[in-house]
């Protein structure tokens, strides 16, 4: 105990040593160190006489008390976020800003959770920063673009993961005899899963669902920084304490990590080991995926109107469903009836979360008890649960005071689903049950001991056969993150970048530079943009004879491009729950959109009838918004969206020039001046310049 005081009164000394306090006090290291003997001297005698005369046993005893208050501090916020609104996104990084509360970004904007595409990567999913909830833990993550990994099948081991498989290429479409004919086939393909018709063509072993979820714990310290791979980000961080005082500073100072590679991660205090030292918990998160065994058929996904992102964009509901604001939540049940009651019972979703394992992986097994020592059962076997899967609901055989036997993890969390974990990487919570001083005293009964894991649902991602078709045979070199595979950095050597030339076109395709989807199989408008995204529209890549093919990417879209006597298909269904649903106000606000959005349905809820009947039927305008599309770049292949308002319309056709943006593409956007000639619509200028440098063509096309 001595040792720990005169370790403690050292830290709070402005003279202490570099290499043993710097991260305990980083404050007292502003100047360079130096030692005062003297006063060492004094102290190490002022400890000697508290270990003399029994002060010492105070002192324990009172800082076991402020690490006690401390825990209870930490457990008030997070009971404070937890009655504020249930587990989910809470915020993304503001860009915008307005006259109206609902021009700022919120958990949306132009993507809700800031979601965007890397669709010319194998397997990443662009996913940037947000704030979340996860069982009352606030915390704020990195730019994410996570991976479509799941844990692993074959081993127990903390966080270890493999590829989710991607279905296979329909052997109808590989026995065409020539490209068109492959071309022609893999449409009507994507016709039957569009339509949901298997009676012809079986899609549903080739469009497969993945669950993809947060997952959050409260970890022990040594673990890593990193608890799960991209391979477009990281966490900037030599050690926990530097990630901590970078999100110190640019919280203070309002600035940010250019590359977003920062996260709020809070630290807490799990228990206390021998009244003297404190035991300390990292959260810390990750992203996983898992292959969803039941059928989820489309008609499942209902279309959550959020009305603020609709109003920033004057979207009507029908053309809203196909933007990247779009968020949906499964039904209630696997039906396609629309169930619009509240249930006390596992819904679709729950069924779906049940085969999502926790930290122990696919091999978990584990039961569990309730503070009262009930055993907890699965509500429809009566069998004990599997705990180490993810679940929201659970029952016991004994009825609770209210006489019902269905109950749900948390208090009022809607959302969260937990796991149970055996692994000691995941800090342990300890509850006392029985007298210590008791002569039948068993610590094996009466100590309660439990690891657990937290998730919500973020989106389903639909497997398709486009990951695996390759109808030129282009090779694929692996990955470009492996400085040691040469082969994969061919891909690029020498200037190449995917231009339409023999000595410009890509020397075949790696995991970053993944384009093999032939450019015919789509029309080539490829939807909305974001500064992040970085696929290019089509590129040329060479086959084995040396011959540039032209090729779109084909990793994982948000909404695939239109497809021809098919249409624009989404592939990604953003389907997490926002915090603030949880919350009063929310479900209040939500129960008056649907009153004056359905009002037909709800009349009779009205206290007094409004007059429809005396509004003014709206007349419409004589010109509409329109989105326009430039032609393909010469430089590097790509194309812009270009939206113009009714009254940028009204405008240009009347002789005038509107200044507008390009959506972002390939990294890039264009400051244009638009006008109107001829019955066709012109650059008039971009970004200063008579025409684009990168070569786009004068003339916009409406897309």
């Amino acid at each position: 105990m001595k040792l720990i005081l005169y370790a403690a009164l050292l830290g709070s000394m402005a003279a202490t040593t570099q290499s043993d306090f710097v991260e305990i006090h980083p404050s007292r290291m502003r100047r360079a160190p130096s030692v005062d003997s003297g006063r060492l001297d004094e102290i190490e005698e002022k400890l000697n006489m508290l270990a003399d005369d029994g002060r010492n046993d105070a002192l324990e005893q009172t800082v076991e008390v402020m690490s006690r208050q401390i825990m209870m501090q930490q457990l008030f916020v997070e009971e404070r976020i937890r009655g504020d609104g249930q587990s989910g996104i809470k915020k993304v990084r503001g860009r915008n800003t307005g006259f109206k509360s609902y021009h700022q970004r919120s958990y949306g904007g132009f993507g809700v959770a800031s979601i965007h595409q890397h669709n010319n990567n194998i397997r990443t999913c662009g996913l940037g920063e947000f704030s979340a909830v996860l069982n009352g833990v606030e915390f704020r993550t990195r730019h994410n673009d996570y991976r479509l990994y799941m844990p692993s099948e074959t081993s127990s081991k903390f966080h270890e993961v493999q590829d989710v498989p991607f279905p296979d290429v329909p052997q109808a479409v590989l026995d065409q005899p020539t490209v068109d004919g492959q071309i022609l086939e893999m449409r009507e393909w994507f016709r039957a899963w569009k339509d949901q018709d298997h009676s012809v063509r079986d899609y549903r072993q080739h469009f497969k669902p993945a669950l993809c979820y947060l997952e959050g714990a409260w970890l022990d310290p040594e673990e890593s920084l990193e608890s799960y791979f991209s391979d477009r980000h990281f966490l900037d961080a030599s050690s926990w304490f530097d990630l901590q005082e970078k999100i110190r500073y640019t919280s203070y100072t309002g600035s940010k990590s250019a590359q977003e590679n920062l996260a709020f991660l809070p630290v807490t205090i799990m228990g206390i080991n021998n009244a003297t030292s404190p035991e300390f918990a990292q959260w810390n998160y990750r992203i996983m995926c898992h292959p969803v065994k039941k059928e989820i058929k489309l008609d499942r996904f209902r279309l959550v109107d959020d009305f603020m992102f609709r109003m920033k964009r004057n979207s009507p509901i029908d053309k809203f469903e196909n933007t990247r604001s779009a968020r949906f939540r499964l039904n209630t049940r696997d039906t396609s009836a629309y169930f619009k009651y509240s249930q006390a019972s596992p819904t679709f979703l729950d069924e779906i979360m049940k085969e999502v394992p926790g930290t122990d992986n696919y091999g978990g097994s584990l039961r569990d008890t309730t503070i009262d020592g009930e055993e907890v059962v699965d509500l429809k076997t009566r069998e004990p649960l599997n705990a180490a899967f993810y679940h929201r609901f659970f029952s016991t055989e004994k009825l609770d005071a209210m006489g019902v036997d269905i109950f749900r993890r948390s208090y009022s969390d809607d959302s969260v689903f937990m796991a149970k974990t055996s692994q000691p990487n995941v800090r342990e919570m300890a509850l006392e049950t029985c007298d210590k001083e008791a002569a039948d005293y068993d610590a094996e009964r009466c100590i309660l001991k439990a690891r657990w894991t937290f998730a919500i649902p973020l989106e389903i991602v639909w497997l398709t056969p486009l990951s695996k078709w390759n109808p030129y045979n282009l090779a694929y070199k692996g990955n470009a993150y492996n400085n040691n595979n040469l082969e994969s950095r061919s891909v690029t050597a020498n200037g190449r970048n995917g231009g339409f030339e023999a000595d410009k076109a890509y020397n075949g395709t790696n995991h970053r530079v993944y384009y093999q989807t032939p450019i015919e199989f789509y029309t080539g408008a490829a939807g909305e943009g974001d500064a992040a995204d970085t696929a290019e529209d089509a590129v040329g890549v060479l086959d084995p004879e040396g011959n540039v093919r032209k090729v779109a990417a084909s990793g994982t879209y948000i909404l695939l491009p239109d497809i021809p006597g098919v249409g624009t298909l989404r592939q990604r269904y953003p389907i997490m729950p926002i915090h603030e649903e949880g919350s009063a106000i929310y479900q209040e606000m939500e129960a008056v959109r649907d009153l004056v959005h359905e009002s037909k349905t709800y009349h009779s809820l009205y206290r007094e009838m409004p007059e429809f009947e005396n509004i003014d039927e709206v007349t419409p305008e004589p010109y509409e918004a329109i989105t326009l599309e430039t032609g393909i770049a010469t430089s590097s292949p790509h194309a812009h969206l270009v939206q113009l308002t009714a009254e940028d319309v009204e405008a240009v056709r009347n002789d005038g020039i509107v200044d507008v943006t390009t959506s972002p593409k390939n990294g890039h956007s264009h400051s244009l001046k638009v006008t109107f000639s001829a019955g066709e619509y012109i650059i008039w200028s971009c970004d200063g310049n008579v025409s684009c440098r990168d070569g786009h063509p004068r003339i916009l096309t409406e897309s």
